[in-house]
């Protein structure tokens, strides 16, 4: 995991990036609005989206998620100044509908210069959408994308916090009922592909239960209510990623 995370390295500026995200993500025949688009590219693309592991869950205690929410504030800045930037934090449905609401506006006018409407749109809701971090928050973790434009200190975060367990640039979250392996594929093959030679190979480890449990048994009063539910279990005859189950 990085302990520094970066703002993706772009020449362009955020009211720019706001822009070409909001025009790619309209589609050009219906004329409709994809969410799904839009969050990809600004937030993943473009932003940083990160995964937060807990060492308590919903169960125990929801102050994890304060002091996760208020370490963010902290420790993140914006790329071009070393002032902290004061952070909107909503969660991803919450976004999403202010987002189709605002873009409703812009569908509601003639299409035929739609650049220039989309830089219009763009110079009036940047400085919000700059500021706004989407949450997603579950039940011993917690997903947090960021938008394009700032860096966040990973380190210092796990290094001040009293709950958090780990944390990391996030690849791929989806509930595992809808999970498909290509899209887990991908995921992992575009974040890959985006590494310089020097940082191949990473190592890939799956909290397992085959792999961790005789080791940390003298710390299970300490993790039963909360990471020790993580685990995986692997299948006996294919361990590895496709032998997993819940």
């Amino acid at each position: 995991m990085q302990p520094l995370i970066p703002y993706q390295v772009t020449p362009k500026s955020t009211q720019q990036l706001l822009s070409e995200c909001v025009e790619n993500a309209i589609d050009k025949d219906s004329n409709e609005f994809a969410w799904d688009s839009f969050f990809r590219m600004w937030f993943r693309e473009y932003g940083i989206p990160c995964y937060f592991l807990f060492k308590r869950h919903l169960g125990v205690t929801n102050t994890q998620y304060v002091e996760l929410l208020s370490l963010l504030q902290l420790h993140t800045c914006a790329n071009d100044e070393k002032q902290k930037k004061h952070l909107l934090f909503h969660t991803t449905e919450h976004v999403k509908a202010t987002v189709e609401e605002a873009v409703s506006v812009l569908l509601e006018s003639h299409e035929t210069n739609r650049k220039l409407q989309t830089e219009r749109f763009a110079a009036t809701y940047a400085d919000v959408f700059a500021s706004t971090v989407a949450v997603d928050v579950f039940y011993c973790s917690c997903a947090i994308f960021l938008p394009p434009g700032l860096r966040v200190d990973l380190e210092h975060i796990c290094a001040d916090a009293g709950y958090l367990h780990s944390a990391g640039r996030s690849i791929f979250v989806r509930n595992i009922r809808k999970a498909r392996h290509k899209e887990l594929d991908d995921s992992i093959e575009k974040y890959l592909s985006s590494m310089t030679s020097s940082d191949l190979p990473i190592p890939f480890v799956v909290y397992a239960h085959e792999d961790f449990s005789a080791y940390d048994r003298d710390s299970r009063e300490q993790i039963n209510r909360g990471i020790e539910n993580t685990k995986l279990h692997c299948c006996p005859k294919q361990h590895s990623l496709y032998g997993l189950s819940c």
